[in-house]
């Protein structure tokens, strides 16, 4: 909107062009004033039209006007002719246009800006507001009553200070409606009516909201009247922006046309950096679109045009929508405004353009790009693939290209074990716009002629997807187990990374629960080792592997090692794999020692110790003093499964002269006989899953070869402390070692 001083620039402007043309006769000036003593006065006409077409513009139809469509035919009024009814109702259109009583004037000594929620202009320093009557006298130039009035309108005399202002070109001026309701919202209610036009006394070049009030040499009655039209269309802001990269050192104008623009023609120009709004109706339903162009000027390339739509909708109101041809926008314009931007670059001759491409998080391909200029055929450069995640690779190279928008399009290897995305590009360091697998960059020079030389790079991320589900099956009971996944090397080794660990638990015998933890679902390619712990003992066993097993992958091996690890193999076109652990509850196996003496037991000098030792590091001791005739282990010893334990006396306890000997018994606690025989050196006692095993070593002594009989009896059991215990004079001692199972 234009400032009080260049509205009145433009309004005096004309009035000296017209006196200088000798077409001014009449007009205003402080030499041809009337008398102080007669007062002025100046009669307000409000009408209310059907269209805009109806309403005749004013002298100049320019990008000025307020209106928020064109208006109908070319003013009737000569320059300099002041502002009259007979003028007026000689446009058959506006002739018919209804009078509008209750529309409100407001004076003012200047323009300040716009009405809140609008386009329009008020004035400033608002002095008096009159409304429009049903009709008012018609006076003539010397505001004489004539004899017939005037429908819609009403008569008013200046103040002194309005008198006073009047007398100066550009001091006096009024507004249609007030400096807060411009098109009666508050009378006639929201949207009854919008501005079309105001001419006032000889004041009627511009078409905008508010005129100035000056009087003719002799006069002292003019006239203003307001055009106003029925059921006010909503309405938006078109802007046009003017863009060239890097800017314009040449300071070319650029030529636009189209109906957006009011001026003759529809012209209007812009510069580099420069724009221009415009504030229009909505387009009608079935109504022709808002039209802007651009001549594009010689030597500068046909512009990149992109539109932006803005603004909320509520439910019902028509959205702004659009269509770009080469260089013109249609707009079917809604109540969101749209900012439409002309980006212009000079020519270049040629553009050879280089295609790199880069790929992280690994190395794939084959990447097949598609060069698509901004005329022209579409360019198919071949296909890169990587060696490494991080290094480029070239796909090709063209030359000729035309400046402009170009978009490099394409296609990606297809995988099961992920996918490729186009994670950004760039030409010559300058950011493109990805879309998808697309990415858009505008070439430009200031140059024509000149010659341009990119290097545009595509980087693509791997993203896997591969999956790896472990789950645990347990029978005799439930227990929790831990999984680390670990990612291997092509030799076997474990890989570079933190292990993924998960965790089951199983909720029921024989029921699968699948183990949580770290994601495993996103996955490379690769060969990945799955290792089971955690199952320890129990109060009353261990848990034994059963089996591990892997479903789907590109090949599966193990279990194997001391830890039952399976490893399985991802690849892309098997990329998902569940591997299966089945563990089974035993119960601890137990041995019982047991020593007696058949005969002989009162020749014993010393006591007979009998040692039980295992692999595993479980150890008892059971030590028979002389007298006694029966040890034993105060309880079964647990131990280990799977091994085999020694069984050995290692002292006998007797004197010279008595020869011992020693058989023993394995029996199943309560049940068969395992083995049995002379005990010479040592005695293997194997030991298995839930086997309760009883080794009984009968000692007896023989002097000259005669087998002596028993003597002595057995006695109470005392406990003396952990490991120890005396059997009348007997001493056992025992030592347990448990290790974790996996």
């Amino acid at each position: 909107m234009r400032s009080r001083a260049a509205r009145a620039w433009v309004s005096g402007l004309a009035v000296a062009v017209l006196l200088g043309a000798g077409l001014g006769a009449g007009v205003a000036g402080a030499a041809g004033a009337p008398p102080s003593d007669v007062p002025l006065t100046v009669t307000l006409v409000a009408r209310a039209c059907g269209a805009y077409t109806d309403v005749s513009a004013n002298l100049a139809r320019n990008n000025i006007m307020e209106s928020l469509r064109d208006l109908g035919p070319d003013t009737a009024y000569s320059p300099g002719q002041p502002i009259n009814p007979t003028v007026e109702n000689s446009v058959p259109s506006q002739a018919a246009c209804s009078p509008l009583p209750g529309f409100q004037f407001t004076f003012g000594s200047g323009i300040s800006g716009t009405v809140p929620g609008t386009n329009l202009s008020k004035v400033s320093n608002a002095s008096t507001t009159v409304a429009a009557r049903a009709s008012t006298p018609l006076l003539d130039p010397n505001g004489v009553p004539t004899g017939s009035s005037i429908a819609g309108a009403v008569t008013v005399t200046l103040t002194p200070e309005q008198a006073a202002l009047a007398q100066q070109n550009s001091r006096l001026w009024v507004q249609g409606g007030t400096p807060t309701d411009a098109t009666g919202n508050a009378v006639f209610g929201d949207g009854a009516y919008a501005f079309a036009a105001l001419r006032c006394a000889i004041d009627n070049l511009n078409g905008d909201n508010v005129e100035w009030v000056s009087y003719p040499t002799g006069a002292s009655h003019v006239f203003c009247y307001y055009y106003a039209i029925r059921n006010s269309p909503r309405s938006a802001t078109i802007t046009v922006v003017k863009h060239v990269p890097g800017g314009d050192p040449t300071g070319q104008v650029f030529a636009f046309g189209g109906t957006v623009s009011y001026n003759p023609g529809g012209y209007f120009g812009l510069s580099a950096g420069q724009s221009a709004s415009f504030v229009r109706a909505e387009t009608a339903p079935g109504g022709a679109p808002w039209e802007v162009s651009e001549t594009t000027p010689p030597g500068w390339q046909t512009p990149a045009v992109g539109c932006v739509v803005s603004g909320a909708l509520l439910p019902g109101d028509p959205p702004t929508t659009y269509t770009i041809t080469a260089s013109s926008v249609a707009i079917h314009l809604g109540v969101q405004d749209i900012t439409c931007t002309y980006t212009n670059s000079l020519p270049a001759t040629t553009t050879t353009l280089t295609v790199d491409k880069v790929t992280e998080g690994r190395a794939g391909g084959p990447f097949a790009v598609t060069v698509t200029p901004s005329s022209g055929p579409d360019h198919a450069l071949g296909a890169a693939t990587t060696s490494l995640s991080g290094v480029a690779a070239l796909v090709g190279t063209v030359a000729g290209l035309p400046l402009g928008p170009t978009v490099l399009t394409e296609t990606v290897p297809a995988s099961a074990a992920g996918h490729w995305v186009l994670a950004r590009a760039d030409c010559d360091g300058s950011p493109m716009a990805v879309s998808g697998l697309s990415a858009r960059y505008t070439f430009t020079s200031t140059t024509p002629g000149g010659h341009i030389d990119a290097v545009c790079t595509l980087v693509n991320r791997w993203e896997p997807t591969a999956r790896l589900v472990t789950d645990l099956t347990t029978h005799g009971g439930v227990g929790t187990a831990q999984f680390s996944v670990l990612p291997l090397t092509t030799s076997g080794q474990a890989g570079v990374g933190v292990p993924l660990v998960q965790t089951a638990t199983t909720t029921a015998p024989g029921v699968a629960a699948v183990a949580a933890g770290d994601d495993t679902t996103a996955l490379d390619v690769g060969t990945y080792a799955v290792i089971p712990s955690g199952l320890g003992d129990t109060a009353t066993g261990h848990w034994v592997f059963v089996s591990a097993s892997c479903t789907g992958g590109a090949g599966v091996v193990g279990p194997s090692g001391a830890d039952n690890a399976v490893q399985v193999t991802l690849s892309d076109t098997a990329a998902d794999a569940a591997c299966h652990f089945v563990y089974r509850l035993a119960a601890d196996p137990t041995v019982d020692v047991v020593k007696v003496v058949s005969a002989g037991n009162d020749l014993r000098a010393g006591p007979v110790t009998i040692v039980l030792a295992c692999p595993q590091g479980e150890r008892a001791t059971v030590q028979l003093a002389p007298g006694a005739d029966r040890a034993q282990l105060p309880a079964p010893l647990p131990v280990e499964a799977a091994q085999t334990c020694t069984l050995a006396e290692t002292a006998t306890g007797a004197p010279a002269g008595v020869t011992p000997g020693a058989r023993y018994t394995l029996a199943r606690a309560g049940g068969a006989v395992l083995a049995q025989g002379p005990l010479t050196g040592t005695l293997a006692v194997p030991v298995t899953d839930g086997a309760h095993v009883v080794a009984t070593v009968d000692d007896s002594y023989v002097v000259g070869g005669v087998e002596l009989p028993q003597t002595g009896g057995g006695g109470a059991l005392v406990v003396l402390g952990a490991g120890l215990a005396l059997v009348g004079a007997v001493l056992v001692t025992a030592t347990t070692r448990r290790r974790q199972r996996s």
